[in-house]
């Protein structure tokens, strides 16, 4: 519900009563003497503030202290001295109730889990070490192999390139060869024809002449001997050349007719070449090609070779690196034997106990950092427009009801506390600030959200303002009399109201009430 409301500091100076004597005055309307209490009051400065008032309670955000540490490990072979692989507590510094500061100590450790622990994380950093030399070693080895498989091949895939090229050379060159011979052939019967076509008309007079010394001679009587062995040896040297002729001619169309038959089989054997030339060449083209396959392929496997042994070196590099700062982490966690607070606060729970052993990872112990303190209220639903998170309010707790607490607003839910009541109201949850030594967890007490309030102004009770036909008045003492004064009002928190103009800090003015039997002035 809504309530009128200052600050703490307003909240001090609001009344300053005192127990003075009463004086006597007559009604205003004529019925008769009646008796009225004057109590002094000073008028104050200060700030007003008007507020929301809600009771809640406190709760505590515990904070936990964790730890994560490898410290059981799996060694291939056993320990002969059978080391324990965990840390075991010693002593529990601290307990629940008590309070911590940054620094504290928190657990002792058993000296000897300590040093269990700490060889056994030694000896995997050596391990780690040991085998990162022998991946950079194998790294550099299999970099060679690599390196040499792949130059062989691409000298295989250059070796059959030239290959190649060499059989289509030498394929070419044959059929060229014999495509020269053809030729050749073509020319000699050529050459022969015209010698056959000149010798034509000298073979014809050869035979004529034979002709003629033959009809000579037969016309020729043999007594006539001297005539007849003349012309017989004219006709035998006619005959002689005139078949010797013949022959010469006879035998070159036999060589025209052979180097036709010569120029049949090259150009037989000519596309036989041809054939194989084209045979040849796909073969030693597919063998290049093969090659080359083979040269690409082996580019491929140089450079998973390379990235698998690099592999091998990174993660034995990151194996050392995670043995190195699993070391390094248990130092910083347990060197020197104690375990201390991160933080400080009010301790809700110890994990462990003398005798116990560390797992892992786990909670060591919990705490309730001084900015975790929390108060929680539910706010009804016609009040929770002027709430707004960021809001500060002033807290006052049961416990300690002469003392204020201030605070801010952290979070507003937007659903209803429940959905049966019969007044919806909404949880509010506000951070307690300050000293919180003194508070617990459940503690009850009153939250004032601010919704309005002054800079600071002057002001007195509201009950030491009268009003009278629309203005406003205070007592104020005249001699030994009491008389109205009229002040001009401002902001009112409900309790206290601001004066603008009639009074000043420090004046002294009275709030009337009717002594026994009397009617209180209004």
């Amino acid at each position: 519900m809504k309530t009128g409301q200052k600050r703490a500091a307003a909240a001090a100076l609001l009344l300053t009563l005192s127990a003075a004597l009463g004086y006597a005055a007559l009604s205003a309307d004529g019925q008769g003497e009646e008796q009225y209490v004057y109590l002094e009051e000073t008028v104050s400065f200060g700030e007003l503030v008007q507020g929301i008032t809600e009771s809640g309670t406190v709760l505590l955000q515990a904070v936990p202290q964790k730890y994560e540490l490898t410290l059981n490990t799996e060694d291939e072979e056993e320990d002969e001295e059978d080391t324990e692989q965990s840390l075991k507590i010693e002593e529990a510094c601290t307990a629940s109730g008590e309070w911590v500061t940054e620094g504290d100590p928190v657990y002792k450790l058993q000296e000897k889990s300590i040093a269990d622990v700490r060889k056994t994380l030694q000896t995997l950093v050596n391990e780690a070490e040991i085998a990162l030399e022998e991946a950079e070693k194998e790294y550099k080895a299999g970099i060679v192999s690599a390196d040499s498989a792949y130059q062989e091949s691409i000298l295989r895939g250059e070796t059959a390139e030239t290959e190649y090229q060499i059989a289509y050379a030498a394929a070419q060159k044959e059929i060229e060869a014999s495509a020269a011979r053809v030729s050749i052939l073509e020319q000699e019967i050529k050459q022969l024809e015209e010698e056959l076509e000149d010798g034509w008309e000298e073979y014809d007079e050869l035979r004529e002449a034979y002709e003629e010394a033959e009809y000579e001679l037969e016309r020729c009587s043999e007594s006539a001997v001297t005539r007849y062995i003349t012309l017989r040896d004219i006709w035998s040297a006619a005959r002689e050349s005139y078949e010797s002729a013949g022959e010469e001619r006879l035998a070159m169309r036999e060589q025209m007719k052979e180097k036709q038959e010569e120029i049949q089989e090259v150009q037989k054997e000519t596309a036989s070449l041809q054939t194989q030339a084209g045979s040849k060449e796909l073969e030693a083209r597919q063998s290049y090609e093969s090659a080359a396959l083979e040269q690409e392929l082996a580019e491929e496997v140089y450079n998973y070779t390379v990235e698998a042994l690099a592999q091998e070196v990174a993660s034995a590099k990151t194996k050392l690196v995670e043995a190195q700062e699993n070391l390094e982490a248990f130092e910083a966690f347990a060197g020197d034997g104690t375990i201390r607070a991160e933080g400080g606060g009010l301790v809700t729970e110890v994990a462990y106990e003398a005798g116990d052993s560390l797992g892992e990872a786990g909670t060591l112990f919990t705490y309730v950092p001084e900015g975790n303190y929390y108060v929680s209220v539910d706010v009804p639903e016609e009040d929770i427009p002027d709430i707004a998170v960021g809001d500060g309010v002033t807290i006052v707790f049961d416990a300690y009801e002469d003392q204020n607490w201030y605070g801010t607003v952290s979070a507003i839910q937007t659903s209803a506390s429940s959905d049966y009541a019969a007044t919806v109201s909404y949880p509010v949850t506000v951070r307690i600030e300050g000293d919180t030594s003194v508070l617990y967890g459940g503690m009850s007490g009153n939250v004032t959200f601010v919704t309005e309030q002054t800079e600071e102004v002057l002001y007195v009770s509201r009950r030491a303002v009268v009003e009278e036909n629309g203005k406003s008045y205070v007592y104020v003492k005249n001699g030994e009399e009491m008389r109205l004064k009229e002040v001009a009002t401002g902001f009112t928190d409900g309790i206290s109201v601001q004066i603008t103009e009639g009074l000043s800090e420090g004046d002294t003015v009275y709030l009337r009430s009717r002594a026994a039997g009397g009617v209180e002035h209004e």
